[in-house]
């Protein structure tokens, strides 16, 4: 008994699913993000969106569901990362520290602590989230004006497009 409570608190279990907030989040940016391109191929090369809307659609869909699902995947690795580097931080000598201070601060010293370290992950959250989004975007950008004009020029216009958006 006492090896498996040990290996358990070793291998905390942790839910790698996305909140609500960030679905919303990595949706509603993976769409506008994969609008970008869209726009840019009709005006730099001619697709237009009438002729090709079905291009457009299948890949935009792809696109969003892939952004997302990467948004998520940096999101949970940097946010892990940051716990690790912050745990820890959070301490008794610290509360006390913060509660002279701080007179206002009410409450025993363990939930004064509880509340501040889990404020610090709500912070190492948004924090993630947002470096994911800003990193995930960046990438996305730069492989489109790399692929779709420069690495696919010579390809028909439509398969560039493909190529480009979820290459």
């Amino acid at each position: 008994k006492r090896r498996k409570r040990k290996m358990a608190e070793e291998f905390e279990i942790v839910d790698t699913a996305p909140s609500a907030t960030q679905n919303l989040m990595y949706l509603s940016s993976a769409f506008v993000v994969t609008i970008l391109p869209v726009y840019l191929f009709r005006c730099v090369v001619g697709m237009s969106v009438p002729d090709f809307w079905p291009w457009y659609l299948a890949v935009s869909v792809a696109s969003v569901a892939i952004l997302a699902k990467g948004y998520h995947t940096i999101t949970f690795n940097v946010q892990a990362r940051l716990d690790r580097e912050r745990d820890g931080t959070v301490t008794k000598k610290r509360v006390e520290e913060l509660k002279k201070l701080n007179p206002s601060l009410r409450g025993s010293n363990a939930d004064i602590q509880r509340e501040l370290e889990e404020r610090s992950k709500n912070c190492s959250k948004l924090e993630a989230t947002a470096f994911s989004l800003a990193f995930n975007n960046t990438l996305f950008f730069l492989a489109v004006v790399v692929l779709g004009f420069f690495v696919f020029a010579r390809m028909p216009v439509p398969l560039a497009y493909v190529g480009s958006v979820i290459g």
